[in-house]
């Protein structure tokens, strides 16, 4: 027999009040228990993300586990605390906070499961986001320092670059081998990254941030014979790797179509990003109406202002004459006044433009987005 909703049985129970009111907050304790719990886990998963995040008590000793048994073990995990969320009713909560909570969870591990599809693991080069390099480098201006368990935790996270770079190496050609890869574009930037990194002096690079951050002589020493003998070796054997086995094996498609299941990929992406089901293409007319709809606002500004309906051009022009490409002494420049000034601030904060400019989507392809609510759990 199906169990009836906990809602609707207190609701029968007639003078039984209390009784409900103490069955409602179990459920909330059990949700609120399950919503620390994932958290937690989910920090000493993604352990870059807490120190980026500014988690003050975090393992700021230690980077990503991206080894497929790591991540066979989370996925287990996963996989429990979403059974367990199904199992709830959470209608008895309202709208508090346990009730946002459980909302943000399931989405999360919903939207996770769905993308395993993806197999980003597989093919994570890039140059932002969760490639290595970004993650690596991302890291040095943020590491907590200043203090002895600082530098501990910054010497043991820099120790570990080199089994990091190992174990995304081993992941991105094992990719190869099943098909998937990331565009040659983002390899060919990530591989300027790697070369502008090795080429720039040891006090300069991002690496050695938090030495410069750290007075202690000591610390500062044993991070550079580090960066020296371990780390800057790792990375030139990573720039080696992309550079003569990967780089001629990209996918030369910006689409992540070209992947296997791409196409369950761009919708199981959708999915975890938006929380909606929406179609790629419905999302491509969308973008095309709002396009549509910011050129038409445009234009209707550069009519009332400047009596033109050519848009480029007026932009280039008003461009040319911004102040701050006037020249700074002699020269000629294109007068601009204040009216000008004005419409094109105008032409650039209109309420479209705004919204535009943050909700732009790409048909061609999709961009690799942990699933993780970690600013909605925290306070």
């Amino acid at each position: 027999m199906r169990a009836r909703p906990a809602v609707v049985l207190c609701a029968a129970a007639l003078g039984a009040t209390a009784s409900c009111s103490r069955a409602n907050d179990a459920l909330a304790t059990r949700v609120r228990r399950l919503a620390d719990a994932y958290l937690a886990a989910y920090f000493e998963r993604h352990p870059d993300e807490a120190t980026l995040d500014g988690v003050a008590l975090a393992p700021h000793n230690r980077l990503p586990d991206d080894s497929p048994d790591a991540l066979a073990r989370w996925q287990a995990r996963e996989d429990a605390w979403l059974a367990e969320l199904r199992q709830i009713d959470p209608t008895p909560l309202g709208e508090g906070a346990e009730a946002i909570a459980y909302g943000v969870m399931r989405a999360a591990l919903e939207g996770s499961v769905a993308t395993r599809v993806c197999r980003y693991e597989l093919w994570n080069v890039g140059h932002t986001g969760d490639g290595a390099v970004a993650v690596i480098t991302s890291l040095g201006a943020l590491q907590p320092v200043g203090t002895a368990a600082g530098r501990r935790a910054t010497l043991d996270r820099w120790r570990a670059i080199p089994a990091y770079l190992t174990t995304q190496t081993a992941n991105q050609r094992e990719g190869l081998r099943l098909g998937y890869s990331a565009p040659g574009g983002n390899v060919r930037i990530t591989l300027g990254q790697l070369e502008t990194l090795l080429a720039t002096p040891l006090g300069d690079s991002p690496l050695y941030d938090p030495a410069r951050r750290d007075s202690t002589p000591d610390f500062r020493d044993v991070l550079s014979r580090l960066l020296t003998d371990s780390v800057l070796p790792a990375l030139q054997r990573y720039r080696d790797f992309l550079g003569h086995e990967y780089l001629s094996r990209a996918r030369s498609a910006i689409g992540v179509s070209a992947n296997p299941d791409g196409s369950a990929c761009y919708a199981a992406s959708i999915r975890a990003t938006t929380g909606l089901s929406l179609s790629p293409d419905s999302i491509h007319h969308l973008g095309q109406a709002e396009v549509a709809a910011l050129e038409a606002e445009m234009r209707a500004i550069a009519r009332a202002s400047f009596r033109t309906a050519n848009v480029a051009a007026l932009l280039d022009r008003l461009r040319r004459c911004s102040p701050r490409h006037a020249p700074r002494s002699g020269g000629l420049a294109e007068p601009c006044h204040a009216g000008s000034v004005a419409s094109h601030a105008r032409l650039s904060s209109s309420s479209r433009a705004r919204r535009f400019a943050s909700a732009k989507v790409w048909r061609s392809g999709t961009r690799r987005r942990k699933t993780a609510p970690a600013r909605a759990f925290t306070s």
